[in-house]
């Protein structure tokens, strides 16, 4: 017996690093999976490896810092599986570069995609969660939340509001059967670097 069989779970970010391997290892135990990502062929190419277990895959190219984006990974997978009852928030940017170097482009991205992305999520899908008593919220902060640094600042300043939100969000699903962890790895040879 798979320990996720009849669970479905969502990946933003799903296509490389962390968000890849969750996502293979949610397969392994049985869990069906929406995965999105910007880039489609890669999030494909896990969406196969992932199927060989014989579950049901979603893939959206989405890039979730868009809120329309975002919306259009809720709707796949409430249309599709009805529920979620894993959320892994896991799609993120880095950038080793001083704020004012920085594009507003690309400092709006990483605002949105750390803090509003992943709070309107948890929001979402929380309320759902509570509801039905049970559910499991993992967020992906980093260890650059404990350090300011310089070139990171940005970076390191959106990873603590969300080690601080998760953990006033997880006390706040604790007593309705939802738990809330927040991992905070270190630096890890992904594609984010």
């Amino acid at each position: 017996m798979k320990r996720l069989e009849n669970k479905t779970a969502i990946v933003t970010g799903g296509n490389s690093g962390i968000g890849k391997a969750t996502a293979i290892l949610f397969a392994k135990e049985g869990a069906d999976l929406v995965l999105c990502a910007r880039r489609k062929e890669a999030l494909d190419e896990v969406a196969e490896e992932c199927r060989k277990y014989g579950l049901q895959v979603v893939t959206v190219k989405a890039d979730v810092s868009s809120h329309e984006d975002c919306s259009a990974v809720v709707k796949a997978a409430v249309d599709t599986f009805g529920k979620v009852d894993i959320l892994v928030n896991n799609a993120g940017i880095f950038r080793f570069e001083h704020i004012v170097n920085l594009s507003v482009g690309v400092v709006r991205t990483m605002l949105m995609l750390h803090m509003n992305t992943v709070v309107l999520l948890c929001r979402y899908f929380g309320e759902d969660m509570r509801k039905r008593g049970k559910g499991y919220i993992l967020n992906m902060s980093s260890m650059s939340a404990w350090f300011p640094y310089p070139g990171i600042s940005l970076y390191a300043s959106t990873k603590c509001f969300l080690k601080s939100f998760s953990r006033a969000f997880r006390l706040e699903m604790l007593d309705y059967g939802v738990n809330v962890t927040t991992v905070c790895p270190g630096a890890i040879a992904t594609d984010l670097y």
